[in-house]
């Protein structure tokens, strides 16, 4: 039995400790869900949201929970999907209000018609990849209100963009791919870059403050009292 000093919205829904190895614990769960969905719900309520690496559909069902009208979850790993669509089924969640796909994330917001969604989550995944900017195109031709972004980044002051090979077979790490079996490349992206990013398609940002006095114990949170793992809402300015 797992415990935790931060209660929380996933305390109700604890399949959501057991369909991952990533990240899976309650204290970190529920921090990250008053940060992530409590704190942004404008974004979430009647929206039509997608959902970047869905992998576990953990964030995909906190959108349906905070009153968005349809979910999608674009997830590269098949059986992570297959999880994702079993836990709904216990959750008594229809297709028609989450569906999930797998695919690659920027293939599958190609697919995707023009502002076809309000909201946008990018969360834990844009670190986990090379292919910054089109993944950013592709959000800001699909979404029409807000992106919500939650990564880890480098500590470089500078604009830069820190890039790593890593084991792709750990479902934490980014798919596998190129020449070498079983590895991947993913950029980190440093918090200038990321703001460059951002600015580049038109979007105002806004940074979450995780250091406003509401988390008193930062056990299993230590790369967010860091700095090393950010979260943001970027926004059309007006939002729509």
């Amino acid at each position: 039995m797992k415990h935790s000093t931060i209660s929380g919205f996933f305390d109700a829904y604890p399949d959501f400790y057991e369909t991952s190895l990533t990240g899976a614990t309650p204290q970190r769960l529920n921090a990250r869900h008053t940060f992530i969905v409590e704190r942004n719900r404008q974004f979430f309520e009647g929206a039509r949201v997608v959902d970047l690496a869905s992998h576990d559909g953990r964030w995909s069902f906190a959108a349906h929970k905070a009153g968005a009208a349809h979910v999608f979850g674009i997830e590269a790993r098949p059986e992570l999907v297959a999880a994702s669509r079993e836990t709904m089924r216990r959750y008594g969640v229809a297709e028609s209000q989450v569906a999930f796909a797998a695919a690659d994330a920027l293939r599958g917001m190609q697919s995707l018609p023009d502002a076809s969604c309000d909201t946008v989550l990018c969360l834990g995944f844009f670190y986990h990849t090379l292919q910054h900017a089109a993944i950013f195109e592709q959000m800001a031709r699909i979404a029409r209100r807000a992106w919500i972004i939650d990564t880890a980044v480098c500590p470089d002051p500078h604009a830069v963009i820190r890039v790593e090979r890593v084991d792709a077979t750990a479902e934490w790490n980014a798919v596998p791919m190129g020449a070498i079996r079983g590895t991947a490349l993913e950029g980190r992206p440093s918090r200038r870059a990321l703001e460059l990013l951002i600015e580049q398609y038109g979007f105002s940002y806004a940074f979450m403050n995780w250091h406003d006095g509401s988390i008193r114990d930062w056990q299993q949170l230590e790369d967010y009292s860091t700095g090393n793992r950010i979260t943001l809402v970027a926004y059309r300015n007006p939002v729509i």
